[in-house]
């Protein structure tokens, strides 16, 4: 199960209620896919978990963009290139 929100999960309260529910958490993507959806147009999202959440989701996030970044380019030309 995927949830969205419009907040950065650092607080490990939050990020245990959201576990409880959902297996990842999206801040863009629902809003990406609802423009989509409203104007008619297609649309896939292809995403990579970026941070654990939790109290050192700040930290994991900003060493971990350039690997996801990579692993992202990576997909696009096994699929889409």
């Amino acid at each position: 199960m995927l949830a969205t929100g419009d907040l950065f999960v650092s607080e490990e309260g939050a990020r245990q209620r959201l576990a409880e529910r959902a297996d990842l958490v999206d801040m863009e993507g629902y809003a990406v896919a609802s423009a989509a959806l409203a104007a008619g147009l297609p649309v896939r999202l292809v995403k990579h978990v970026s941070d654990e959440a939790g109290e050192g989701a700040g930290q994991t996030w900003q060493q971990s963009v350039d690997a996801c970044a990579r692993e992202l380019a990576h997909w696009v030309r096994e699929h889409l290139g």
